[in-house]
């Protein structure tokens, strides 16, 4: 049994090309509106900051949050105050830097061994 459809794996064929234009016109005219009618609905969900983690302490309670395309730890204190603690975008920062300092203590360790 041979595939009838391995033409298609040829992007670099004209006509693997025209057949996947006309197949995308077709699905892109039955779907009409319909993506764009939920975007918003989408974009609120995916929105929505929830709690991933807790954790209480003598200072208040330690909460992990995803927030939109982020992840925070909070300090939610006893008295009701919040406080940002930090945040993944911050971690990706200190990682980098973490990363870095820890290349620099190596090649110094090296230089001295040598």
């Amino acid at each position: 049994m041979s595939d009838v459809y391995v033409w298609l794996e040829d992007l670099s064929n004209p006509d693997t090309l025209r057949f996947i234009e006309e197949h995308n016109k077709r699905f892109r005219d039955f779907m009409g509106d319909l993506p764009n009618m939920f975007i918003d609905r989408v974009k609120r969900y995916y929105g929505l900051s929830f709690i991933i983690e807790v954790k209480a302490t003598e200072e208040g309670v330690y909460a992990i949050v995803r927030e939109l395309n982020a992840y925070s730890t909070k300090l939610i204190r006893w008295d009701g105050e919040t406080v940002d603690v930090v945040g993944s975008r911050d971690l990706e920062r200190m990682l980098l830097l973490v990363l870095f300092i820890l290349q620099l203590k190596v090649m110094l360790l090296a230089s001295f061994t040598q």
